[in-house]
């Protein structure tokens, strides 16, 4: 390249994986930065990340192998945005350390600058562990009790959700969001977090029903709302309505309560079953902490526009209870695959 008189990068220090240091033929070298860059979100994505640990849950030693491989590697390219074999997870910059030509900052202004450097890095840090402890809620390795519990929750409760079509209204009240007004949707968003609610036994199937079955009241308030108009939000309404009314007639609750009654498997704690969610348009139960992300995406929206009054302290603490507990498990996790691993090391 350098008989040939082709522009190389003089920065020697950009000579590793991740700097453009030659002239694309088709590309400048921000839209190659930026594709490359790219291809590292896309890899390193929840959802890809999530494919990748769900196809190891059987197999614990090589699952937590793979996500400590990952946290590192996601740090380096993301957060750090440097190569994995170089990169570490937190850099220590000394004041008078600087590269030949870059003045050196007074005390303060180099506090300053660490200051704001450290935070964003802690800020990053803090989303990074939560999302990879989204990922591990969902993917992590099963007891034998939970496998069960979940395939006996999926049995039946996803028969019940078939026969209510709740998979389809749910998946017609997303699309119709967009066309209903904001009265309309604080009183039908109550039900589509309704149909994520777990059932366990025939009090908790009485008391969705009871709740289910009032969606028909609450649409025929909105009918009044819009009683002479015509448009988009009248027509979504009459389609909601018609499929809650349909399905409805299909109900089988004594049926239902027979089934819940006769199981005799002693079932954990509902504090065990905290993050476990009903995933309607797939008709599968899921570990989730999506109710917790709402919650709090809620509330900044609330703190954001002044409307102190529709935080509830209660609700706050519960959330953070959750938020706390959750964490710890994921830690409790981590520590003992380590402590795992030491043991083979040692043993070796």
């Amino acid at each position: 390249m350098k008989k040939r008189g082709e522009w190389m990068d003089p920065d020697f220090n950009k000579r590793d994986s991740f700097h453009a240091t030659i002239a694309h033929p088709h590309m400048t070298a921000e839209g190659w930065t930026r594709a490359y860059e790219e291809a590292w979100r896309t890899f390193y994505s929840k959802e890809n990340l999530t494919r990748i640990l769900s196809r190891w849950s059987q197999n614990p030693t090589v699952y937590w192998n793979l996500v400590f491989t990952l946290m590192w590697y996601k740090n380096a390219a993301l957060i750090e945005k440097q190569h994995p074999m170089i990169a570490g997870f937190f850099r220590f910059k000394e004041r008078r350390t600087r590269r030949p030509g870059f003045a050196i900052d007074p005390w303060p202004v180099h506090l300053w600058k660490r200051t704001k450097e450290v935070f964003r890095l802690f800020v990053a840090w803090a989303r990074f562990l939560k999302e990879m402890e989204e990922i591990w809620l969902e993917t992590r390795p099963r007891s034998e009790m939970e496998r069960r519990v979940v395939e006996r929750i999926e049995r039946i409760q996803g028969e019940i959700w078939q026969t209510l079509r709740i998979a389809e209204w749910q998946q017609a009240y997303q699309e119709a969001k967009t066309a209903l007004p904001a009265r309309a949707r604080a009183l039908l968003d109550p039900f589509e977090d309704l149909s994520g609610r777990i059932l366990l036994g025939p009090k908790d199937l009485d008391a969705f029903l009871e709740k289910w079955g009032g969606l028909q009241g609450r649409i025929q308030q909105l009918y009044r709302r819009v009683a002479g108009e015509e448009g988009p939000a009248k027509r979504w309404i009459d389609q909601l309505s018609h499929l809650h009314r349909e399905a409805w007639q299909g109900t089988k609750a004594q049926e239902w309560r027979e089934v819940y009654a006769d199981l005799k498997e002693k079932l954990p704690s509902r504090l065990q079953l905290l993050y476990l969610k009903f995933d309607a348009l797939g008709n599968r139960v899921v570990f989730s902490r999506q109710d917790l992300k709402d919650f709090w995406a809620g509330t900044r929206a609330d703190l954001h526009e002044k409307r102190f009054w529709n935080i509830r302290p209660l609700r706050l603490i519960v959330a953070l209870w959750k938020e706390l507990r959750l964490t710890t498990a994921f830690a409790r996790g981590v520590m003992a695959s380590l402590s795992v691993s030491r043991g083979r090391v040692l043993q070796n």
